[in-house]
């Protein structure tokens, strides 16, 4: 009688419902996926850029398939990259080309939970031009003007700041009565003045520049009636104009040849700047046809001599040619004048005013030091913390390291150290130094040919949490410090460098010179101590390099130069081969890291 119960017990779902499709049963093995945005957060955003990266973390038990939408098309997937960071954490990164105007940009994410679809989000891209024209007076291509004074009006509007503008008659630069901004419309201006005609044609030009480019106005011509293109009308009954034609003897030519128009894009007049380095970028207009040359002074010093390359334009047109002319400043005021001058030994010229004012170095330091391992299948170290103990030590007594400008990390975490590099490219500027020292376990893949640092929390079975060459070398090569120096006491660490690792002579260069020549370009470079091969917990190379430290009474201490003394000592006395050179694909541009006492 029990058994008749529980047939009917078990009987009862499929008579009052009908069969039951095991397909409606929610699995329980997994959740949907969640996702967390990293880039579009807000769900609507502009922007002037042509291209976004979309970059998010994907919480999912399982394994999970993306899909990304635009205006309902979806991008390929070799555009997509998806990649397991930590367990049951997924990064998602995507380069997303935009159109013009609307982007909806949706993203779905499947697990074997099912698919979750996230809220659209709108990038609308608006695409910025240079500035533009309208002349108000005169509105014609070609205007006869009654008077010798003429009065004229433009227009000039922009979506973003101008940061230059000009108007020219004839190749020089004319005086501006007045120049209003329009309320209602952001960054426009309206410009007025007088010029003060020559005989024949006159030809009224105006650029003006923004953060997007220059811009050019159309072309007004300004005939003084008293003078036509082809030649000379006298008026009748004008006695004046009688007794100029005998003491000019009728010699007057068919058109006057206006000089070149020189405008100077970028950088803008008045400019401040710490990098002594700079490029201006500058523009030449030649609708005459007679343009010679053109020269770049530097506080009455020429620095350039331009002959020869000229593209000859168009009578009435109005093509520019681009130049560009790299300028090492001066401490204080740098006058800067482009001059163009013609076959008639006549010129033009704009001028900016930028100021060199150097900002301090600052000297800044990472020392990661990993002495115990989370996996029992690493072998713990005795010396790392102690050595980094004194590198810190020693940096912020002999040389211009400040202790609010050296993070020391003590076995820390593969999520620790990213930070902390992280932290460090937000707060570096130009005129920055940054030292970076390694002292734990490293690792090399010759399948893959890719060398490792092991984070305290290293997971050797799964490959979890190692830090890669790669991923130091982007942070390295992201930094904006002038000069970035990494010091590896670590097995296989040589493996980050380039092939080519010579380094400069530097035996017969002047102390002072030394300091000067090397750290005016960039450098990414990095001393190991060994290349592919094991070396011991007990560091000889740290031993040296510290010790060469403590005794250097120079000022100023190259990076070369402090290897090259340590080299030596460390290949006598052990079988490590200490490497120095240029890190990879960082930028290094042939400078030096210098250690400068205090």
């Amino acid at each position: 009688m029990k058994n008749f119960y529980a047939l009917c017990l078990l009987l009862l779902p499929i008579c009052l419902f009908g069969q039951i499709n095991i397909k409606d049963i929610p699995t329980t093995s997994a959740n949907k996926p969640t996702v967390h945005w990293l880039t579009l957060k807000d769900f609507v955003e502009n922007t002037e850029q042509s291209s976004i990266t979309l970059q998010a973390n994907i919480a999912s038990t399982t394994r999970v398939n993306t899909k990304i939408y635009v205006n309902d098309k979806a991008i390929s997937n070799a555009d997509i990259t998806l990649k397991k960071v930590k367990r049951n954490n997924y990064f998602l990164e995507a380069e997303i080309d935009l159109e013009k105007g609307k982007n909806e940009i949706e993203l779905r994410v499947t697990n074997n939970a099912g698919t979750i679809r996230e809220h659209p989000r709108t990038v609308n891209y608006i695409k910025s031009e240079p500035p533009t024209f309208k002349w108000k007076t005169p509105k014609k291509e070609t205007t006869n003007a009654d008077n010798q004074q003429f009065d004229f009006e433009l227009k000039i509007a922009s979506a973003k700041e101008i940061t230059y503008y000009d108007v020219h008659l004839n190749g020089q630069k004319v005086e501006r009565k007045k120049e209003t901004s329009i309320k209602k419309e952001k960054h426009a201006k309206i410009i007025t003045g007088t010029v003060k005609l020559t005989k024949y044609v006159n030809i009224l030009t105006a650029k003006a520049t923004n953060a997007n480019g220059l811009g050019e106005a159309e072309i007004r011509k300004v005939i003084w009636k008293k003078y036509i293109e082809n030649g000379y009308t006298k008026k009748k009954n004008d006695k004046e104009w009688d007794k100029e034609d005998k003491e000019e003897k009728k010699e007057i030519p068919p058109s006057l040849t206006p000089l070149p128009i020189v405008t100077i894009i970028t950088p803008r007049d008045f400019t401040t700047t710490d990098n002594p380095n700079i490029e201006i970028n500058y523009a030449v207009t030649d609708i005459g046809n007679n343009l010679d040359e053109i020269e770049v002074w530097q506080n009455e010093s020429l620095i350039e001599q331009n002959t020869k390359g000229f593209k000859k334009i168009k009578r009435g047109g109005e093509q520019s040619q681009r130049f560009s002319q790299k300028i090492n400043l001066s401490k204080g005021k740098n006058v800067i004048k482009v001059i163009a001058d013609t076959n008639n030994q006549e010129s033009s010229e704009a001028e900016i005013s930028i100021y060199y004012k150097p900002q301090k170095t600052t000297y800044y330091a990472l020392i990661i030091a990993v002495q115990d391992y989370t996996d029992p299948t690493i072998k713990d170290l005795d010396f790392p913390l102690k050595d980094a103990s004194k590198l810190q030590g020693i940096l912020t007594r002999k040389y211009l390291f400040e202790k609010r400008n050296v993070k020391l990390l003590n076995n820390p975490s593969s999520d620790e150290i990213k930070l902390a590099f992280i932290n460090l490219k937000k707060k570096l500027t130009t005129n920055d130094n940054l030292l970076i020292f390694y002292s734990g376990h490293g690792g090399f893949d010759k399948d893959i040919d890719l060398g490792y640092w092991y984070p305290s929390d290293t997971d050797l079975e799964n490959e979890l949490e190692l830090i890669e060459n790669s991923t130091i070398q982007n942070y390295i090569a992201g930094m904006k410090a002038k000069h970035c120096l990494l010091i590896s006491d670590a097995c296989f660490s040589g493996s980050i460098l380039k092939d080519d690792r010579s380094i400069d002579d530097t035996r017969n260069i002047d102390a002072k010179d030394k300091c000067t020549k090397y750290m005016e370009a960039e450098s990414r470079c990095a001393m190991t101590s060994g290349y592919l091969e094991e070396v011991p917990d007990n560091s000889k190379f740290f031993e040296q390099l510290y010790h060469y430290l403590e005794i250097n009474e120079e000022s100023c201490l190259l990076a070369s130069e402090l290897f090259a003394r340590l080299q030596i000592i460390v290949s006598n006395k052990t079988d490590a081969k200490p490497q120095y050179g240029e890190i990879k694909k960082t930028g290094h541009n042939g400078g030096q890291f210098v250690f400068k006492k205090r």
